[in-house]
């Protein structure tokens, strides 16, 4: 039926019927209104039905003449806000998806809707921390933790149990989202003072330390442009540091 409709000019009339009515069949032979279901979600939603993987090929059909939404990072986040307040949270799942939501966020624009989302997602404990057990318990962002944004001080610290458990790349994807909730200060890099020395004969060189410096622009900027899929911010300040030290 959808599909003969696919050539159909659709009027108000024809969009409001699928809005009051439950006329669109989901994958599990339950009906719903074109309100309660959306577009491609890279996870499930659990107050939507998302077409995409049920009519593959009818995306003119339902975006285009009946206006079903895409899935955003607003509706992901709080699907992990949702997910954080079971009796029994999937932390694995929650953990997966708000990487997933990082990548998301990084791309997009931060809005009104996805300030409110975070907003949302900051009242419940949502991070996942390595416990002293060994397993895997959920914190909020005003707990005790540290984030691994620094591999060799990630290294120092990994017995301590005080690290949220991503990895390095992860903390980088979900750097957007963790600007935007204020917890940039739980990174080691942060609230590490590394002081080095050298000995008092020790003589500079300066084609090594210039061949230095233009490589750790190149590690910086592989890191931004192919890891993240997005280039990293601050390269400018970055460069001017590496250069100038």
């Amino acid at each position: 039926m959808y599909a003969s409709s696919r050539g159909t000019t659709i009027d108000d009339g024809y969009r409001k019927a699928f809005t009051q009515r439950k006329l669109v069949l989901g994958a599990d032979g339950r009906w719903h209104t074109i309100q309660s279901c959306l577009w491609n979600s890279p996870f499930s939603l659990a107050e939507y039905e998302d077409l995409s993987s049920v009519y593959p090929t009818l995306k003119l059909f339902f975006v285009n003449h009946l206006k079903i939404k895409n899935a955003d990072p607003a509706m992901l986040i709080n699907e992990l806000s949702r997910m954080a307040s079971d009796s029994e949270p999937r932390i694995a799942d929650m953990r997966q998806r708000l990487i997933d939501v990082g990548r998301m966020v990084a791309k997009s624009s931060i809005d009104e809707k996805l300030l409110n989302a975070l907003d949302k997602l900051r009242m419940v404990k949502f991070l996942p921390k390595k416990a002293v057990d060994g397993g895997i318990a959920l914190v909020g962002v005003d707990d005790d933790f540290a984030i691994m944004d620094h591999g060799r001080f990630g290294a120092a610290f990994a017995d301590q149990h005080i690290l949220l458990d991503f990895a390095l790349e992860e903390v980088q994807i979900l750097d957007t989202v963790f600007r935007h909730m204020g917890i940039t200060h739980r990174y080691l890099s942060t609230a590490i003072n590394e002081v080095s020395s050298v000995a008092d004969d020790a003589v500079q060189n300066e084609a090594l330390e210039q061949a230095l410096q233009t490589k750790a622009y190149a590690l910086y900027w592989y890191v931004g442009s192919i890891v993240l899929e997005y280039p990293f911010k601050g390269f400018a300040s970055l460069w001017l540091s590496l250069v100038l030290r």
